[in-house]
C-alpha cells in the first residue's frame, strides 16, 4: 500500500509542470501603425507580430522602430499563473515532508506561469523634425552628481515596480531594496553621451551637415549635465525559478538632467531640467555563465545595458527639451536673443589711411594682433592710430579679460567698446599710440578670383602672426550679413583676423571655415563694409 502511494504521489508532484506548456504564443502590438517589431535582432512583424515565446526565460525583449520616431524597447514577462497550475494543488495530499520539495520545485517552474496573450506596447514618440527653426548643436555633456546621487533599486516583479513607481495601489509585501552605488561626488566633462545627442539631433534635422550655419540667428548650442541617476532593476518575483530558467532581469534608468541653451557665441540664454525614466531593457545572462563568479561576458552585458538605459533616457529628455524650446520660441529662426548695442550709438570717426601699394606683405603683419581671452585666443587688426582694433564678437563673448599682443611682442589690456552679435564683430580699444592701421574697403565686395591673404594667429600663440594666400571664390548673403568665400587656409585662432588684398586693404574679417565631410578650401570672412554699418564707424 505504501509503495502504491509513493508511486501515485511521485506522479502528482509534477502535475503543474506536466500539464503546462513549455511555450506560449503571444500577440505583440506596437501601438504605432507601420512600426517594425524585432525580436532577437530579427524583424518578426509590422504593427503586429505573433511570436512563440519559450518560458525558459522570465523576460523577453522586443524592439519597435519606424522612420521619424524614437526607437522603443519593451519587455514581455511571465506574469500570471497558468490555469493548469491547479493540478499542482493535488501535491498537498502528500503528507510527507520529502514530497514538499517536489511541490516547491513545481510551484517555481516557469511552465506553471504564462504571459499575457496580447501585449500592447506604448506608442512611439515622434522626433518632431526641424521646421524652419535654428540649427541645434551639442556643446558639452557632463556628469556633476553629488555624493549619494547614484542609486540602485531592486524590485521583486513588475507588479511591485509598477505599484511603487506609479504611486497607485498598495505595494506588494516583497517590496524593494535601495542601495547607493557611488558614495563620492562625480564630476566628468565631455561624456560619450554627446554622440547620442548629436545622433538624435541629426535624425531631427537639427544638425547642419554642410557646416555653413553662420550667424547667431541661425544656430544654438546645448549643454546637458546629469545631476542624479537611479537605476531600477526588476527581478522575477519567484526566486525558486532561478533553478529552472536562464536568469535575466529588467533594467531601466531614471535620470535628472540640467539643460542650458546657448546662442551661437556660447552664451547661456535659457535653462531648464528634466527628470524622466528610460525604456526597460532586458539584461540577458547566458546559460553557461556563473553569476557568482562575475565573468567578463556578464560584466560586458551589464555595462552595455546600463549605458543603453542612460542613453535612452537622455534621448527622451532631449525630445522633451526640444518641445519646450519650440513652445517658448527660442528656436524661432531670426529671433534676437542678443541685441546689437552699437545700433544706438553715435558714429565713431577715424582717419582714413591710404592703400599701401607696393609694400611687402610682411609689413602688414605690424597691423595684425593676437587677442587673448580667458579661454583661448583669436586674431584682430588695427584700424586707427587711436588704438581701435577689430575682431570677431565670438572671440571676446563672455570673457572677463581681453589682452592684445602686438607683432613686436608687447601686450596691452583692451576694452570692448562695441559689439555686433548679428555680424559677429567687435570693436576693441587699447591705450597705445603709434600703431600702424590698415585701410578698409568701404565700397563693395572684391570680385571672384581676386588674390587675398589672411593674416592672424592660427592654432597656437607660439606660432604668432602668419600669412595664408588664397583667392576670392564668391560672395553670399546670410542672415542679413554679407560674406566672402575664399580658399585661403583658415585655422582655429584666425578668427577676427584681416583678409587683405595685395595693397593691404582689408576686404573682410575672417570668421569661419568648413572642415570634414570631404570639404576643402571653403572658408568665410565678413565683408569689410559690415564694419562701418554694424559698428557705426566712419571715415573722416
Amino acid at each position: 500500500m505504501f509503495a502504491f502511494l509513493f508511486f501515485v504521489s511521485s506522479l502528482l508532484s509534477s502535475c503543474g509542470s506536466l500539464f503546462c506548456a513549455r511555450n506560449q504564443k503571444v500577440v505583440v502590438n506596437s501601438g504605432t501603425p507601420g512600426a517594425e517589431i524585432s525580436y532577437k535582432d530579427k524583424v518578426v512583424g509590422t504593427s503586429t507580430a505573433r511570436v512563440k515565446l519559450r518560458k525558459r526565460r522570465a523576460f523577453h525583449q522586443f524592439t519597435f522602430e519606424k522612420e521619424g520616431y524614437k526607437t522603443r524597447t519593451y519587455p514581455v514577462g511571465l506574469k500570471k499563473r497558468s490555469p493548469m497550475f491547479a493540478f499542482a494543488a493535488l501535491d498537498i495530499i502528500v503528507p510527507f515532508a520529502g514530497w514538499a520539495v517536489y511541490f516547491m520545485m513545481d510551484h517555481g517552474s516557469p511552465r506553471t506561469l504564462r504571459y499575457h496573450k496580447i501585449e500592447n506596447a506604448p506608442a512611439l514618440v515622434p522626433f518632431e523634425l526641424r521646421n524652419g527653426e535654428k540649427y541645434l548643436f551639442v556643446n558639452k555633456t557632463s556628469l556633476d552628481i553629488p555624493k549619494g546621487g547614484v542609486t540602485y533599486v531592486t524590485y521583486k516583479g513588475l507588479k511591485s515596480f509598477n505599484r511603487r513607481t506609479s504611486g497607485k495601489g498598495k505595494p506588494s509585501r516583497k517590496g524593494k531594496k535601495e542601495t547607493t552605488l557611488v558614495k563620492d561626488d562625480m564630476k566628468i566633462e565631455n561624456t560619450v553621451l554627446s554622440d547620442a545627442l548629436n545622433e538624435t539631433l541629426l535624425k531631427m534635422k537639427f544638425v547642419d551637415t554642410t557646416g555653413i550655419s553662420m550667424g547667431y540667428k541661425n544656430a544654438c548650442y546645448l549643454n546637458a549635465t546629469i545631476r542624479k541617476i537611479k537605476f531600477h532593476e526588476i527581478d522575477y518575483a519567484y526566486d525558486v525559478m532561478t533553478a529552472h530558467t536562464q536568469p535575466n532581469y529588467i533594467l531601466c534608468a531614471e535620470v535628472e538632467i540640467s539643460w542650458e541653451l546657448l546662442d551661437n557665441y556660447k552664451q547661456v540664454i535659457y535653462s531648464t531640467h528634466t527628470n524622466r525614466r528610460s525604456d526597460m531593457f532586458v539584461v540577458t545572462i547566458s546559460s553557461n555563465v556563473d553569476i557568482n563568479k562575475g565573468t567578463a561576458a556578464l560584466k560586458e552585458e551589464v555595462r552595455r545595458k546600463t549605458y543603453a538605459t542612460v542613453k535612452d533616457n537622455v534621448e527622451y529628455s532631449l525630445l522633451d527639451v526640444r518641445r519646450e524650446l519650440r513652445d517658448k520660441g527660442y528656436l524661432k529662426l531670426g529671433g534676437n536673443n542678443i541685441q546689437d548695442t552699437s545700433a544706438r550709438d553715435t558714429s565713431i570717426v577715424i582717419v582714413r589711411v591710404p592703400p599701401a601699394s607696393g609694400q611687402r606683405l610682411n609689413t602688414f603683419l605690424k597691423s595684425a594682433v593676437t587677442v587673448k581671452v580667458d579661454k583661448g585666443h583669436g586674431s584682430g587688426f588695427v584700424i586707427a592710430d587711436e588704438g581701435y582694433i577689430i575682431t570677431n564678437y565670438h572671440v571676446v563673448a563672455g570673457t572677463k579679460t581681453v589682452e592684445v599682443i602686438f607683432n613686436d611682442g608687447s601686450k596691452v589690456s583692451a576694452a570692448i567698446i562695441r559689439t555686433s552679435p548679428v555680424a559677429d564683430l567687435a570693436l576693441l580699444k587699447v591705450d597705445k599710440r603709434g600703431l600702424q592701421p590698415l585701410c578698409i574697403n568701404e565700397l563693395k565686395a572684391p570680385e571672384g578670383g581676386t588674390e587675398v591673404w589672411a593674416i592672424g594667429t592660427p592654432i597656437s600663440l607660439e606660432l604668432g602672426q602668419s600669412v595664408a594666400k588664397g583667392v576670392v571664390s564668391g560672395t553670399q548673403l546670410r542672415s542679413d550679413v554679407n560674406y566672402i568665400q575664399t580658399d585661403a587656409k583658415i585655422n582655429p585662432g584666425n578668427s577676427g583676423g584681416a583678409l587683405i588684398n595685395k595693397d593691404g586693404v582689408v576686404q573682410g574679417v575672417v570668421v569661419s571655415s568648413i572642415v570634414g565631410g570631404g570639404t576643402e578650401g571653403i572658408n568665410f570672412a565678413i565683408q569689410a563694409v559690415e564694419i562701418f554699418e554694424k559698428l557705426h564707424i566712419q571715415y573722416k
